[in-house]
């Protein structure tokens, strides 16, 4: 994880969530790489939203709905999973996604059995808090790299892409294809299906919130 003024637990969760949904297969008659990233990423909002109620900052909305607007940002209901499965059925990437969902649920595990009110770490040279999962995780969030320092080999909340590696070239493009989109009326464009009928106008000729 790279140090960011603006970086938040929730910051962290979107990243690595994202490269969940995108990491989703379907294998024989047990639960697809798809479901068991979406119920991970799921926990893992759910104790990242509990938290927040602890801290008194959910601004009045339920846990619930908290979890519910995460997972429609992150773009579930977007997905094709047939279009995914095709995808990480194929031979460059198969390998892969089976290290990352794994990985993924082990550090969705990890994050989720930290006590919310473990105090920050606080970075040697001072300069900066960091959340208490962000250590010894695989990637320096401090500037002076405290975070990982005399850190021993299971130690931390491995961060997936530090095990199996980044995103194989041609991926994104090819799960971008997996999600279901919405032609607008004009042709000026499409947007996410999950954007039709959901109160805000994203067409620049507003079709999608037409006949609603």
């Amino acid at each position: 994880m790279q140090p960011s003024d603006s970086r938040t637990n929730f910051s962290v969760v979107v990243a690595l969530a994202f490269a969940g949904v995108l990491a989703a297969s379907c294998k024989d008659d047990a639960p697809s790489d798809f479901q068991r990233v979406r119920d991970a990423t799921a926990s893992w909002i759910r104790y990242d939203c509990e938290c927040a109620r602890e801290r008194g900052e959910l601004d009045g909305i339920s846990v619930d709905a908290c979890v519910e607007e995460a997972l429609d940002f992150l773009g579930y209901g977007d997905m094709d999973e047939d279009c995914v499965q095709k995808v990480y059925d194929s031979e460059p990437f198969v390998e892969w996604s089976d290290c990352y969902v794994d990985a993924f649920e082990r550090y969705v595990g990890c994050m989720t059995a930290i006590d919310c009110s473990a105090p920050q770490f606080e970075c040697q040279d001072n300069s900066d808090t960091i959340p208490r999962g962000w250590v010894c995780d695989g990637e320096e969030d401090c500037g002076d790299g405290s975070d990982e320092q005399g850190c021993a080999p299971d130690e931390g909340c491995r961060v997936p892409t530090t095990i199996c590696g980044d995103f194989p070239d041609g991926f994104d493009e090819a799960m971008d294809m997996c999600i279901r989109r919405f032609a607008c009326a004009d042709g000026s464009g499409e947007v996410p299906e999950s954007w039709v009928c959901d109160g805000e106008p994203d067409c620049m000729d507003g079709s999608d919130e037409q006949n609603c």
